[in-house]
């Protein structure tokens, strides 16, 4: 009924059977033949993209040293709202761009991003140095 081909209604005998009037067993065309199997799909990787082991290891300590910032700063800013201490607050607003900065550094180390200056610098800037040098040395993509 989705395919759009036409169903005539009437001479039933002929469902499910060959030309010659037999059954067929299950996946099996009328030529006696069987179907093709379905190709898995390719891994898509990027073009351009560089997947070395230095530079694998650059961009994993990059992401690390980024996480463990954001994980110290995620402490800071809740330890010190629990004592009512408004800089707390200051800690948790950097949170609301170092978190994505590091979720986008480790879509760099698993090669879906490229590693670019212009990341690098930022990183340097705004979420800390060692990651921000660690990208910069590492080989860019674009």
């Amino acid at each position: 009924m989705k395919c759009g081909t036409r169903l005539v209604f009437g001479d039933m005998s002929m469902v499910g059977a060959s030309p010659l009037g037999r059954p067929q067993p299950y996946g099996m065309t009328s030529a006696g033949s069987q179907y093709a199997p379905i190709a898995p799909p390719k891994q898509f990787i990027p073009k351009g993209y560089i997947r070395n082991e230095r530079d694998n290891g650059l961009r994993f300590g990059a992401c690390i040293a980024n996480v463990v910032f954001s994980v110290g700063y995620a402490f800071i800013g809740l330890g010190s709202l629990a004592e009512f201490n408004p800089m707390g607050l200051l800690f948790l607003i950097c949170l609301s761009w170092m978190i994505p900065m590091t979720l986008h550094s480790w879509s760099m180390y698993q090669g879906e991003k490229p590693n670019t200056t212009t990341f690098a610098v930022c990183d340097l800037i705004f979420v800390n140095i060692v990651s921000g040098i660690l990208l910069l040395i590492s080989s860019k993509d674009e």
